[in-house]
């Protein structure tokens, strides 16, 4: 006995539960990306931090391209289940919470570096200055400190 396959037209109801399961997939996966990170820079392992942030970006802009779904579709959310869409919620309050320290600990760094790039270029000036032969502009020899500042090679515009 041959069966005919039923043609089902998907419910709004269904096409927003999809939507929301999608994105509560999307934070699933972001909130355990972040956690890595965050794991990573509290061990200060900057290359495990470098190695994730290609996966987080693409994660990011697929949340993005969603939430413009949802947008579109804001009649079709309201016939959500209600159940989902406090889990997605949950889900985002939880991800605001990792991605605000994940964003404490990234400043504590850069001005850490900032403070060791400080001091490169202050080692880099005394270096220089103990030097008693400097060049001038053309490129000559001269022992007079005090005609311009000496570039040093390292980049203070960071």
């Amino acid at each position: 006995m041959n069966i005919a396959p039923q043609n089902t037209v998907a419910t709004p109801s269904d096409i927003a539960n999809i939507s929301l399961n999608n994105m509560l997939g999307y934070l699933d996966e972001l909130t355990s990306l972040y956690q890595v990170e965050l794991q990573a820079l509290k061990g200060y392992d900057m290359k495990a931090f470098s190695d994730i942030q290609p996966r987080k970006f693409e994660l990011v802009h697929e949340c993005e391209v969603q939430v413009r779904e949802f947008r579109a579709r804001q009649t079709q959310l309201k016939e959500a289940d209600a159940s989902l869409k406090e889990r997605v919620i949950a889900a985002q309050e939880s991800l605001n919470i990792l991605a605000s320290e994940s964003q404490r600990l990234c400043k504590i760094r850069a001005s850490s570096m900032a403070r060791i790039q400080k001091r490169l270029l202050d080692a880099a000036r005394d270096v220089v200055m103990r030097d008693k032969q400097h060049y001038n502009s053309k490129g000559k020899k001269t022992t007079n400190t005090k005609t311009r500042p000496v570039a040093t090679a390292l980049n203070e515009a960071i």
